[in-house]
């Protein structure tokens, strides 16, 4: 994969694109919510639970279409069902939110958030 962000002296050439009509089926919009920056997983649906302060955040990510589904979750959370890729940079995301966020399901997405965030902390154990 090349990173066009990093090229340099490019031009065209003139030489017909290859995948054009590949290219032209991709819904970049709802790609881009499902993916978290240049990383891209296997696609999940997934269920995270959110403090309400977060919502704008979420909402911001997911948007309203492609099946995303809001639900209130008692006085002070939200929980998402959305198209997720699932990627280190994913399992980021939900860590700088620290306790206000929480992947429910599916379990195997979840276990794989706990094994990623065990494997930061055993790199502090010699520390």
């Amino acid at each position: 994969m090349y990173r066009v962000d990093r090229m340099e002296n490019i031009t065209r050439t003139g030489i017909p694109i290859e995948g054009k009509k590949e290219f032209d089926e991709i819904d970049v919009k709802n790609f881009l919510r499902s993916s978290f920056g240049m990383f891209i997983g296997k696609k999940k649906r997934v269920q995270m639970r959110f403090d309400n302060s977060l919502f704008d955040t979420v909402y911001e990510k997911f948007g309203s279409g492609n099946g995303v589904v809001y639900q209130r979750d008692g006085d002070h959370h939200f929980t998402v069902f959305a198209e997720v890729q699932i990627s280190d940079q994913f399992y980021s995301w939900i860590c700088g939110f620290k306790r206000r966020a929480k992947i429910l399901s599916p379990e195997d997405v979840s276990e794989a958030f706990v094994s990623y965030i065990e494997d930061i902390r055993r790199c502090y154990e010699d520390v």
